[in-house]
């Protein structure tokens, strides 16, 4: 097991400790009720984070994933109380901070997309995009928390029609986002004993494999290299890229704005997040590296 895995497990299970107080004194001026929900909804997000790093499986990276970016703006939060103390507030900003930069590791990452492999196949995730970082992954966590949090504060306010409402609201909101940011688990190579396989659910229809005896070459690429002819799967992460040659043009069907189209290719770019490991095992597999 990765020793960040150990790591991880730690801190996270320590939260109640080194967050909890700053938190408590956090929400110390609602109402009772409020205090009920909001505590029951922290410690949901809390035990969905100790699952997932229970679970290695790419459900399980999206789980920490998300839990970890929730807890950090929580923590940061604590900071603007009026509480003279702000020792217990700076130990809660350490400690989930830490917790997220390892949820948002590589390893972790290749740990719970690995754990999904079948049989002799070793499974290499792919970057997320920058532009998606910045834009898609914040606004649907942003989109899962209120979701899950503004109905119940406002059945607990007794604000029952505006509560139904977002509780109505919230549970497609909540399934949408992190629907989305599941995909972003679900892009991974695939080393496999017949050749080489890329599944990405947000640039291709299907996961397609590459025989092994059709593959020229798998080159590195310089970063922000572009390919003339090259179908790009990169989605815009263009450093430690791969460039993947065939002998013939292999039929592929991506997607674009949700619709299937048919883009044959003879060479095609990709970007995963470990690309030193994947090198060497497409070596090991006699795959043709450069």
């Amino acid at each position: 097991m990765p020793a960040r895995i150990t790591l991880l497990r730690i801190l996270w299970a320590t939260l109640p400790i080194t967050s909890g107080p700053a938190f408590g004194a956090q929400i110390s001026g609602y109402s009772p009720a409020v205090k009920i929900v909001v505590s029951i909804w922290a410690l949901s997000i809390w035990l969905l984070g100790m699952a997932s790093i229970a679970l290695p499986r790419p459900i399980g990276l999206t789980g920490i994933r998300a839990s970890s970016s929730i807890v950090l703006p929580l923590a940061i939060w604590t900071i603007f109380t009026n509480q003279p103390d702000l020792a217990p507030a700076i130990i809660a900003v350490v400690a989930t901070a830490a917790a997220f930069a390892l949820a948002s590791s590589s390893e972790i990452a290749s740990w719970c997309v690995e754990g999904s492999a079948y049989g002799d196949e070793s499974r290499f995730p792919l970057k997320t995009p920058p532009s998606l970082l910045v834009t898609l992954v914040p606004l649907s966590i942003a989109f899962a928390a209120a979701g899950t949090l503004v109905g119940p504060v406002l059945i607990a306010q007794r604000n029952w029609i505006a509560g139904v409402l977002a509780l109505a609201l919230g549970a497609p909101l909540t399934y949408a986002s992190v629907r989305s940011l599941h995909l972003l688990s679900k892009r991974f190579a695939v080393v496999v004993p017949a050749g080489f396989v890329i599944s990405d659910p947000m640039t291709l229809s299907d996961p397609i494999l590459f025989v092994r005896e059709h593959i020229v070459v798998l080159e590195q690429m310089p970063s922000g290299a572009r390919v003339e002819g090259a179908l790009d799967l990169r989605l815009g992460a263009a450093s430690a890229s791969l460039l993947l040659r065939l002998d013939d043009v292999a039929p592929l069907t991506t997607r674009k704005r949700g619709t299937a189209v048919q883009t044959p290719a003879q060479q095609v770019l990709f970007s995963p997040r470990d690309r030193e490991a994947l090198i060497a095992r497409c070596a090991e597999r006699r795959i043709r590296v450069a």
